[in-house]
């Protein structure tokens, strides 16, 4: 049980200090009055638990008091009660990330723990319930602006881009320079299905451009993350710059602007150490619309390379094959 309570703890540096004047005075719960409610209410884990919740301790738990109030009936339910009920969690007020240009987001522990657990869920449904989840709780978070980034882009993955499109904008309006969410709906307003008619299409990609460019002119101001080396920092922001690029090379393809379109698809692939699929396939597609044949033809053939098993390797051996029939 104290391994898994470590474990919690190292994920985030906490700010927690001394107790202040007010929090002295409260009627915090010492050890023996703990171990004696534990032992008197150990039939009863709800009262055991509701009373540390009010109460509060004065203790922070570790392995020898956690032997201590086993021996009294603690079950790991309440150790974990108790461990939230302690000081360093209780008064915990620090930062669990930076904005994307480096300012300090505070939060309260369970808002911390919350948005670290959400970043790490791969499954986009389960990351869009979670995120979902985190705002109801906490409706006044200091990182809403992150929580609906993480749900811009749950569905972006799912393909439910004027969803993606939503929760982007809904971060945007929390944090303008919150470089992820611009890329986010940048990258799905320049997806070629968005635009419904002449109108739509020039509003949504004039928007798109602005988003990318944004992005990359807030390059300068992306901090570097605890324990990233200046070459990670770097290569980190040269994958934010292709992105950035892949997305302004969309929107002048949607735009026929073919020869700005290939100069961005074409920068973004040189900025990526591994570059999508998807780039060449954008790539071979401009190229074919500017009636570049050779040129297309050997993008789409690095596209199926690069996405052999996928989906993209058979669209782009098919566009090879009408090329060539041409």
């Amino acid at each position: 049980m104290w391994k898994r309570l470590a474990c919690l703890t190292v994920l985030l540096i906490l700010a927690a200090g001394i107790l202040t004047a007010q929090e002295a005075g409260q009627n915090l719960l010492n050890q023996d009055e703990v171990y004696h409610l534990i032992k008197k209410e150990k039939k009863h884990p709800d009262v055991i638990e509701n009373s540390l919740h009010a109460q509060g301790v004065d203790f922070d738990i570790n392995p020898q008091i956690e032997q201590r109030m086993r021996k009294a009936g603690a079950t790991d339910e309440i150790l974990r009660a108790i461990w939230a009920a302690g000081p360093t969690v209780r008064n915990f007020k620090g930062a669990v990330l930076t904005s994307a240009t480096g300012t300090p987001l505070t939060s309260s522990y369970k808002e911390a723990m919350g948005y670290v657990t959400l970043e790490k869920v791969q499954d986009p449904a389960t990351k869009i319930r979670m995120a979902e989840e985190f705002v109801r709780t906490f409706p006044k978070s200091d990182l809403l602006s992150y929580v609906y980034t993480q749900e811009a882009t749950a569905y972006q993955q799912e393909g439910n881009f004027p969803k993606a499109v939503e929760f982007g904008r809904k971060s945007l309006q929390l944090d303008p320079d919150n470089t992820y969410s611009l890329l986010v709906t940048a990258t799905t307003l320049s997806e070629p299905s968005m635009a419904r008619s002449a109108e739509d299409r020039t509003k949504t990609l004039l928007e798109a451009k602005g988003d990318a460019q944004r992005a990359l002119d807030l390059l300068p101001k992306v901090p570097a993350r605890e324990n990233e080396t200046a070459e990670q920092l770097a290569e980190r922001k040269a994958g934010i710059a292709s992105d950035g690029h892949a997305a302004l090379g969309s929107v002048a393809m949607l735009q026929d602007d073919f020869n700005q379109a290939i100069e961005e698809f074409n920068q973004a692939i040189s900025l990526s150490k591994s570059p999508k699929p998807s780039l060449y396939f954008r790539l071979g597609e401009v190229y074919t619309r500017a009636g570049k044949k050779p040129e297309a033809i050997q993008a789409f053939s690095k596209a199926a390379e690069l996405g052999k098993g996928t989906v993209i390797e058979t669209y782009a051996n098919q566009s090879i094959k009408e090329l060539q029939e041409k």
